[in-house]
């Protein structure tokens, strides 16, 4: 699947800790760094050279964003979304590059935990296959 190709990942995607908490629009508020990525049974790559995939969360919408080592944005896409007990729903509204283009405007749901207030775990389906997310907090030195 195309999205697979614009992912990354670092360590056992969407391994929550046993000390999981709850997931709020509060605690999301931020830009992250996808940290693990793995759609069906294929891991991303995070090596040096490979392109890095940000969040940018506000209390009532995403954006996410994959950009290459020179800076360069591959692909984009956003929209609002919302918290109904554990899961947490991205609704694509706008978007280019090719994981819109194979997803289109669509509701994601996902599983959403976090360790702490710095990693978060999501895990949903993305059609037949589960995509399993770890994403670490951007610190403002590291922006």
């Amino acid at each position: 699947m195309i999205l697979l190709a614009v992912l990354a990942g670092l360590q056992t995607p969407g391994a929550a800790p046993k000390s999981a908490q709850a997931c709020t629009s509060a605690a999301l508020v931020g830009t992250w760094q996808v940290a693990s990525a793995k759609l069906g049974d294929e891991v991303s790559p995070t090596g040096p050279n490979d392109p890095v995939e940000y969040k940018h969360l506000t209390p009532t919408h995403f954006v996410v964003y994959q950009v290459t080592k020179d800076g360069m944005m591959n692909w984009a896409h956003g929209g609002p979304y919302a918290f109904a007990g554990d899961t947490y729903t991205e609704t694509l509204q706008h978007g280019f590059g090719e994981p819109f283009k194979a997803l289109g405007t669509v509701s994601i749901p996902f599983k959403c935990n976090m360790e702490g207030r710095d990693t978060w775990y999501i895990s949903g389906k993305i059609g037949e296959a589960t995509l399993d997310e770890t994403w670490k907090r951007v610190m403002p030195a590291q922006r």
